[in-house]
Protein backbone atom coordinates (compact mmCIF):
# COMPACT_ATOMS: atom_id res chain seq x y z
CA UNK A 1 0.00 0.00 0.00
CA UNK A 2 2.92 2.35 0.69
CA UNK A 3 4.52 2.20 -2.42
CA UNK A 4 1.69 2.41 -4.14
CA UNK A 5 1.35 5.82 -2.24
CA UNK A 6 4.15 6.35 -3.63
CA UNK A 7 3.21 5.64 -6.94
CA UNK A 8 0.30 7.96 -7.08
CA UNK A 9 1.83 11.19 -5.55
CA UNK A 10 4.70 10.23 -7.97
CA UNK A 11 2.32 10.82 -10.40
CA UNK A 12 0.43 13.44 -9.26
CA UNK A 13 3.64 15.98 -8.78
CA UNK A 14 4.14 15.04 -12.30
CA UNK A 15 1.09 16.36 -12.84
CA UNK A 16 1.15 19.27 -11.42
CA UNK A 17 4.75 19.51 -13.19
CA UNK A 18 3.20 18.90 -16.45
CA UNK A 19 0.12 21.32 -15.96
CA UNK A 20 2.61 24.16 -14.67
CA UNK A 21 4.91 23.82 -17.84
CA UNK A 22 2.08 24.12 -20.25
CA UNK A 23 0.48 27.35 -18.20
CA UNK A 24 3.91 28.61 -18.01
CA UNK A 25 5.71 28.08 -21.70
CA UNK A 26 2.83 26.76 -24.05
CA UNK A 27 4.36 23.67 -24.10
CA UNK A 28 1.47 20.49 -24.58
CA UNK A 29 3.71 17.37 -24.75
CA UNK A 30 0.92 16.37 -22.80
CA UNK A 31 -2.09 16.11 -22.13
CA UNK A 32 -2.07 17.54 -18.46
CA UNK A 33 0.66 20.01 -20.22
CA UNK A 34 -1.90 20.69 -22.96
CA UNK A 35 -4.98 21.36 -20.91
CA UNK A 36 -2.61 23.82 -19.03
CA UNK A 37 -1.30 25.39 -22.29
CA UNK A 38 -4.92 25.72 -23.26
CA UNK A 39 -5.98 27.33 -20.19
CA UNK A 40 -3.73 29.83 -19.80
CA UNK A 41 -4.58 30.83 -23.91
CA UNK A 42 -8.38 30.92 -22.38
CA UNK A 43 -7.57 33.51 -19.90
CA UNK A 44 -5.72 35.32 -22.70
CA UNK A 45 -2.16 34.67 -20.58
CA UNK A 46 -0.50 32.52 -23.15
CA UNK A 47 -1.17 34.93 -25.80
CA UNK A 48 -0.09 38.00 -24.67
CA UNK A 49 2.77 35.86 -23.42
CA UNK A 50 3.58 34.61 -26.87
CA UNK A 51 3.34 38.55 -28.30
CA UNK A 52 5.85 39.92 -25.41
CA UNK A 53 8.39 37.31 -26.78
CA UNK A 54 7.91 37.76 -30.25
CA UNK A 55 7.54 41.57 -29.60
CA UNK A 56 11.17 41.40 -27.54
CA UNK A 57 12.60 39.16 -30.69
CA UNK A 58 12.14 42.20 -32.91
CA UNK A 59 12.38 41.95 -36.23
CA UNK A 60 13.19 38.55 -36.12
CA UNK A 61 10.20 37.70 -34.72
CA UNK A 62 7.78 34.78 -35.42
CA UNK A 63 5.19 35.51 -37.73
CA UNK A 64 3.45 32.68 -37.23
CA UNK A 65 3.15 32.46 -33.74
CA UNK A 66 2.07 35.99 -33.52
CA UNK A 67 -0.57 35.79 -35.87
CA UNK A 68 -1.84 33.06 -33.64
CA UNK A 69 -1.93 35.32 -30.82
CA UNK A 70 -3.07 37.87 -32.08
CA UNK A 71 -5.94 35.59 -33.13
CA UNK A 72 -6.49 34.63 -29.56
CA UNK A 73 -6.70 38.31 -28.38
CA UNK A 74 -8.94 38.94 -31.15
CA UNK A 75 -11.02 35.65 -30.33
CA UNK A 76 -10.60 36.76 -26.22
CA UNK A 77 -12.40 39.92 -26.86
CA UNK A 78 -14.67 38.11 -29.18
CA UNK A 79 -15.33 35.75 -26.28
CA UNK A 80 -16.62 38.14 -24.09
CA UNK A 81 -18.81 39.60 -26.07
CA UNK A 82 -20.44 36.67 -27.06
CA UNK A 83 -20.78 34.85 -23.68
CA UNK A 84 -18.55 32.12 -24.23
CA UNK A 85 -19.86 30.90 -27.78
CA UNK A 86 -16.44 32.24 -29.48
CA UNK A 87 -14.47 29.67 -27.45
CA UNK A 88 -14.92 27.05 -29.87
CA UNK A 89 -12.27 28.45 -32.38
CA UNK A 90 -9.88 29.56 -29.73
CA UNK A 91 -9.44 25.67 -28.50
CA UNK A 92 -8.64 24.83 -31.87
CA UNK A 93 -5.58 28.05 -32.35
CA UNK A 94 -4.33 27.11 -29.49
CA UNK A 95 -3.98 23.69 -30.53
CA UNK A 96 -1.97 24.42 -33.76
CA UNK A 97 0.66 26.62 -31.34
CA UNK A 98 1.32 23.74 -28.87
CA UNK A 99 1.51 21.65 -31.94
CA UNK A 100 3.90 23.74 -33.33
CA UNK A 101 6.15 24.29 -30.49
CA UNK A 102 6.14 20.31 -30.23
CA UNK A 103 7.09 20.01 -33.90
CA UNK A 104 3.71 18.23 -34.51
CA UNK A 105 2.75 19.78 -37.43
CA UNK A 106 3.15 18.73 -40.85
CA UNK A 107 5.81 19.80 -42.63
CA UNK A 108 3.35 20.84 -45.48
CA UNK A 109 0.86 22.57 -43.21
CA UNK A 110 3.53 24.48 -41.35
CA UNK A 111 4.58 25.88 -45.01
CA UNK A 112 1.14 26.76 -45.98
CA UNK A 113 0.42 28.51 -42.56
CA UNK A 114 3.69 30.47 -42.99
CA UNK A 115 3.16 31.91 -46.18
CA UNK A 116 -0.13 32.69 -44.81
CA UNK A 117 1.54 34.63 -42.34
CA UNK A 118 4.53 35.66 -44.30
CA UNK A 119 3.70 39.34 -45.26
CA UNK A 120 0.35 39.48 -42.69
CA UNK A 121 1.62 41.09 -39.32
CA UNK A 122 2.10 44.54 -38.59
CA UNK A 123 5.79 44.94 -37.31
CA UNK A 124 4.97 48.65 -36.29
CA UNK A 125 1.78 47.43 -34.33
CA UNK A 126 3.43 44.41 -33.10
CA UNK A 127 6.00 46.96 -31.59
CA UNK A 128 2.82 49.13 -30.09
CA UNK A 129 1.36 46.33 -28.58
CA UNK A 130 5.23 45.72 -26.78
CA UNK A 131 5.01 48.76 -24.83
CA UNK A 132 1.28 48.76 -24.32
CA UNK A 133 1.76 45.36 -22.39
CA UNK A 134 4.44 46.44 -20.38
CA UNK A 135 3.15 49.27 -19.49
CA UNK A 136 -0.05 47.24 -18.36
CA UNK A 137 -2.30 48.39 -21.00
CA UNK A 138 -4.43 45.73 -21.68
CA UNK A 139 -7.57 47.60 -23.38
CA UNK A 140 -5.21 49.78 -25.71
CA UNK A 141 -3.18 46.28 -25.99
CA UNK A 142 -6.54 44.44 -27.14
CA UNK A 143 -7.34 47.09 -30.00
CA UNK A 144 -3.76 47.53 -31.15
CA UNK A 145 -4.06 43.27 -31.80
CA UNK A 146 -7.21 44.10 -34.18
CA UNK A 147 -4.93 45.85 -36.06
CA UNK A 148 -1.68 43.26 -35.89
CA UNK A 149 -2.77 40.78 -38.45
CA UNK A 150 -4.95 41.25 -41.78
CA UNK A 151 -8.38 40.27 -41.09
CA UNK A 152 -8.66 37.99 -43.79
CA UNK A 153 -5.58 35.79 -41.93
CA UNK A 154 -7.46 36.09 -38.91
CA UNK A 155 -10.33 34.66 -40.26
CA UNK A 156 -8.65 31.46 -41.78
CA UNK A 157 -7.03 30.65 -38.33
CA UNK A 158 -10.29 30.92 -36.94
CA UNK A 159 -12.02 28.87 -39.37
CA UNK A 160 -9.06 26.30 -38.96
CA UNK A 161 -9.32 26.68 -34.98
CA UNK A 162 -13.23 25.68 -35.10
CA UNK A 163 -12.59 22.76 -36.80
CA UNK A 164 -10.10 21.46 -34.84
CA UNK A 165 -11.92 22.42 -31.69
CA UNK A 166 -14.51 20.13 -33.31
CA UNK A 167 -11.92 17.01 -34.01
CA UNK A 168 -11.00 17.81 -30.12
CA UNK A 169 -14.15 17.41 -28.74
CA UNK A 170 -14.88 14.00 -30.59
CA UNK A 171 -11.60 12.67 -31.13
CA UNK A 172 -9.46 14.36 -27.47
CA UNK A 173 -5.98 15.48 -27.88
CA UNK A 174 -4.31 12.49 -29.48
CA UNK A 175 -6.85 12.48 -32.38
CA UNK A 176 -6.24 16.64 -32.82
CA UNK A 177 -2.43 16.49 -33.20
CA UNK A 178 -2.59 13.13 -35.44
CA UNK A 179 -4.81 15.35 -37.74
CA UNK A 180 -2.17 18.32 -37.62
CA UNK A 181 0.42 15.82 -38.43
CA UNK A 182 -1.52 14.63 -41.56
CA UNK A 183 -2.88 17.56 -43.21
CA UNK A 184 -1.38 19.07 -45.77
CA UNK A 185 -3.69 22.55 -45.92
CA UNK A 186 -6.36 24.50 -43.36
CA UNK A 187 -8.88 23.16 -46.40
CA UNK A 188 -7.76 19.65 -45.52
CA UNK A 189 -7.98 20.35 -41.72
CA UNK A 190 -12.02 20.92 -42.55
CA UNK A 191 -12.41 17.60 -44.58
CA UNK A 192 -10.98 16.02 -41.65
CA UNK A 193 -13.65 17.62 -39.00
CA UNK A 194 -16.28 16.17 -41.21
CA UNK A 195 -14.75 12.94 -41.77
CA UNK A 196 -14.29 12.55 -37.83
CA UNK A 197 -17.99 13.59 -37.62
CA UNK A 198 -18.83 10.46 -39.99
CA UNK A 199 -16.73 7.79 -39.00
CA UNK A 200 -16.46 8.56 -34.89
CA UNK A 201 -14.33 6.46 -33.20
CA UNK A 202 -13.20 4.56 -36.39
CA UNK A 203 -11.52 8.00 -37.24
CA UNK A 204 -8.26 7.56 -35.50
CA UNK A 205 -7.77 4.56 -37.38
CA UNK A 206 -8.90 5.57 -40.95
CA UNK A 207 -6.75 7.92 -39.90
CA UNK A 208 -3.70 6.49 -39.60
CA UNK A 209 -4.32 4.12 -42.45
CA UNK A 210 -4.85 7.12 -45.10
CA UNK A 211 -1.41 8.39 -43.91
CA UNK A 212 0.15 5.21 -44.09
CA UNK A 213 -1.29 4.84 -47.88
CA UNK A 214 0.05 8.20 -48.31
CA UNK A 215 3.89 7.51 -46.80
CA UNK A 216 3.51 4.43 -48.98
CA UNK A 217 2.57 6.54 -52.23
CA UNK A 218 5.13 9.27 -51.36
CA UNK A 219 7.64 6.27 -51.31
CA UNK A 220 6.56 4.86 -54.71
CA UNK A 221 6.80 8.18 -56.43
CA UNK A 222 10.51 8.71 -55.08
CA UNK A 223 11.46 5.36 -56.48
CA UNK A 224 9.59 6.21 -59.55
CA UNK A 225 11.45 9.48 -59.78
CA UNK A 226 14.26 7.64 -59.38
CA UNK A 227 13.85 5.28 -62.05
CA UNK A 228 12.51 7.58 -64.37
CA UNK A 229 16.74 9.96 -63.64
CA UNK A 230 18.31 6.66 -64.30
CA UNK A 231 16.34 5.83 -67.73
CA UNK A 232 17.04 9.33 -68.58
CA UNK A 233 20.69 9.35 -67.75
CA UNK A 234 21.43 6.09 -69.45
CA UNK A 235 19.51 6.96 -72.40
CA UNK A 236 21.66 10.31 -72.17
CA UNK A 237 24.95 7.84 -72.45
CA UNK A 238 23.21 5.74 -74.52
CA UNK A 239 23.03 9.10 -77.48
CA UNK A 240 26.02 10.71 -76.79
CA UNK A 241 28.21 7.20 -76.98
CA UNK A 242 26.31 6.81 -80.23
CA UNK A 243 26.82 10.58 -81.52
CA UNK A 244 30.66 10.64 -80.21
CA UNK A 245 31.16 7.23 -82.57
CA UNK A 246 29.61 8.75 -85.44
CA UNK A 247 31.48 11.68 -85.28
CA UNK A 248 34.20 10.20 -85.03
CA UNK A 249 33.67 7.26 -87.64
CA UNK A 250 33.25 10.15 -89.94
CA UNK A 251 35.83 12.04 -89.05
CA UNK A 252 37.94 8.68 -89.62
CA UNK A 253 36.41 8.43 -93.25
CA UNK A 254 36.64 12.21 -94.34
CA UNK A 255 40.62 11.54 -93.01
CA UNK A 256 40.66 8.27 -95.38
CA UNK A 257 39.31 10.31 -98.12
CA UNK A 258 41.78 12.92 -98.39
CA UNK A 259 44.12 12.65 -101.56
CA UNK A 260 47.62 11.78 -101.15
CA UNK A 261 50.14 14.02 -101.51
CA UNK A 262 53.10 12.84 -104.31
CA UNK A 263 56.44 12.17 -103.11
CA UNK A 264 58.34 15.71 -104.33
CA UNK A 265 60.88 14.26 -106.97
CA UNK A 266 64.44 15.97 -106.78
CA UNK A 267 64.86 17.72 -110.45
CA UNK A 268 67.55 16.46 -112.49
CA UNK A 269 70.98 18.61 -112.88
CA UNK A 270 70.86 20.30 -116.27
CA UNK A 271 73.01 18.16 -118.48
CA UNK A 272 76.56 19.53 -119.20
CA UNK A 273 77.15 20.83 -122.35
CA UNK A 274 80.04 19.59 -124.16
CA UNK A 275 82.14 21.93 -126.24
CA UNK A 276 82.81 21.55 -130.07
CA UNK A 277 85.95 19.63 -129.73
CA UNK A 278 84.41 17.34 -127.13
CA UNK A 279 85.47 19.08 -123.52
CA UNK A 280 83.59 20.27 -121.14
Amino acid sequence: MQRIAEVEAFSLTRSVGQLWDGVVTGRADSPTAFAGALTSDLTVVGDVRDLVQQGLAYPNQDNLTVALAATGVVMTGALAMSGGTSAVGKVGVSAIKAAKRMGRLSKALERQLIRLTADAVDARVLRTIGRDLGGWNFAAAFDEAKRLVKPQVIDELSKTGGALRGIFAKQGYRGTLQVLESADTTGDVRQLERMSDRLGGKFRGALFLKRSARLTFRFTEFLFTIAIWLISAGLWLFWAAYFSTRTLWKAGKTFYRLPRLAPRRRDAPFPLQSTANGSI
